[in-house]
């Protein structure tokens, strides 16, 4: 399993493998995919976990990378993803 989040809001990539992801509570609001903006996970544990048993990785997107994914989905294959699907 792999994950991806934003740079700006990242409590799932940033985790702690004995506790679990670490709330981004004044970070929630420094990226563009607002709806993935979110500090503290409800099931935040079980998805950090879910990729460190099945030995994926998680890795931040910055926003730049979101804009350059979103306009290469449009361009390539006429596909308008919202910003938490780039």
């Amino acid at each position: 399993m792999h994950a991806a989040q934003a740079e700006g809001c990242g409590p799932i990539v940033t985790h702690d493998p004995g506790r679990g992801p670490k709330p981004w509570f004044r970070f929630v609001r420094r990226t563009i995919a607002k709806s993935l903006a979110i500090g503290n996970p409800a099931d935040g544990y079980y998805a950090a976990q879910a990729v460190r048993e099945s030995g994926g990785w998680a890795a931040h997107a910055t926003d730049e990378e979101i804009v350059e994914t979103m306009e290469l989905l449009a361009r390539t294959e006429g596909i308008f993803a919202e910003t938490a699907g780039a």
